[in-house]
Parts: C-alpha cells; structure tokens; sequence
C-alpha cells in the first residue's frame, strides 16, 4: 500500500523542453567563471562530463538548477551557466525539493541570469526546474 503525500516527482516530466530544431551543446552550460580545483583533481573530468550530458536532457538551462554544500566539488554552481545554489554544510540534500516547488517559466530565451526565477513558492503554474545536488 503506497500513499501519495502530494511530494514532487524526480526526475524531467513537466519541464519544459527546448523547442523543435533548437539544441544546446556543453558551451552553453560553461560558465565565466574560472575553473579553480587542483591540478590533476577529478572534479574537472565530472564537471566536463556534467557539461556535455546536460544537453542532451534537451531542457531550457532555465529550468536546471544545481545545489551544494561544503567543498571543492560544491563550485558547480558557479561553473555552469544555469541557475544555483551554494548552500551551507550539510545542507544540500534537502534544498532540490523546495526547488520543485511549481515555478512561471521564461517563454524567452534568454540567459539564466536574464530569465525568469525557476523556483518561486509564490506562482501557481505546474511546471518544475529539474533539481540537480552536487
């Protein structure tokens, strides 16, 4: 027996996508912002592979949002080109489902600095930003 709590579901269903014949590729998903780990460090291999699987979910980087804690890793937010979060220790595993929470979303296509806010607990539309905790 499974009793539905109203919580949101994972994962993309009801985000918006990219309308037909427009795509992004990882330059998209880059931000300005330089890459400060050590040399040799893994977290640059997981940000390229971050960067290069994002497009293919084919969904507006205005309705992406990564979320950290503590840490060299934690950097994600400021090294992608989509909404973020930089949240204090031990805080990030909660934060993506208050960041569910329905949103407007941008019909514009305009950057994620441009664009309209993702999560707002003040609208009532059901479209969602695909929460993603580093």
């Amino acid at each position: 027996m499974s009793i539905d709590l109203g919580l949101p579901t994972l994962g993309t269903t009801g985000v918006p996508t990219l309308p037909e014949g427009e795509s992004l590729t990882g330059k998209d998903f880059t931000s300005d912002q330089e890459v400060r780990w050590c040399p040799g460090c893994g977290d640059y291999a997981v940000l390229k592979a971050v960067q290069s699987f994002l497009p293919t979910l084919n969904i507006r980087r205005e309705n992406v949002v990564f979320i950290s804690g503590i840490g060299c890793s934690s950097r994600f937010p400021y090294y992608l080109d989509t909404y973020g979060m930089h949240s204090i220790h031990g805080r990030a595993p909660p934060s993506p489902p208050a960041s569910q929470s329905p949103a407007k979303t941008s019909t514009s296509s305009s950057s994620p600095a441009t664009a309209t806010p993702c999560p707002s607990a003040a609208t009532t539309s059901s479209t969602r930003c695909a929460a993603t905790s580093t």
